[in-house]
């Protein structure tokens, strides 16, 4: 029997982008889309931590975080059966409160991508989203600082993109689901 391929595609961006919105539009299209978030696969190795406690850990932990996702979405592999089409929700970057910590590449390396979309949105809309998400607890940043850490996450996937030699699309979402054709 062959081992099952797969074709991962990293949909990255900012904490109220959007990315769960277009990933849930997109799986509704076809069943060989299987999500992986890499924030549930971190707490499904860590255990007893919500979604908004790995946020707000310090940058080394959230950078040993990644390798433990890494970890984890190759045993989930392992479990696929058939040949599928990943989206990989992940950010760039973590807003931790205090700081911003940068996503290596060489986790991106690891995924073995073979492309990256970017989703941008006006950072007005995202903030709306982020107040407005009773879910989570979402970074509050001012306009302008919602704006320079999406300047500084699109920088990083691009150049990401660069180094691994795979297709980056930027896409700026506004509530259209237009990025499914793209991702196909």
């Amino acid at each position: 029997m062959s081992k099952p391929q797969f074709n991962l595609t990293v949909i990255a961006g900012l904490s109220g982008v959007g990315k769960t919105f277009i990933i849930n539009e997109i799986m509704k299209t076809d069943s060989k889309y299987i999500h992986f978030s890499a924030g549930e696969l971190i707490k499904e190795r860590r255990k007893n931590i919500s979604h908004d406690e790995l946020r707000l850990l310090d940058a080394s932990e959230i950078l040993q975080n990644q390798h433990l996702l890494i970890d984890q979405l190759n045993i989930e592999k392992l479990s696929i059966d058939c040949e599928a089409h990943i989206l990989f929700d992940a950010h760039m970057i973590i807003d931790t409160d205090n700081e911003l910590v940068e996503i290596p590449f060489e986790i991106f390396e690891k995924l073995t991508p073979s492309k990256m979309v970017f989703l941008h949105a006006d950072p007005k809309i995202i903030l709306e989203r982020r107040v407005n998400d009773a879910s989570r607890i979402r970074p509050v940043k001012t306009i302008a600082e919602i704006q320079l850490q999406q300047d500084r996450s699109g920088f990083l996937a691009q150049d990401y993109c660069d180094k691994l030699s795979i297709e980056f699309i930027h896409h700026t979402f506004e509530g259209e689901v237009s990025l499914i054709d793209k991702i196909q």
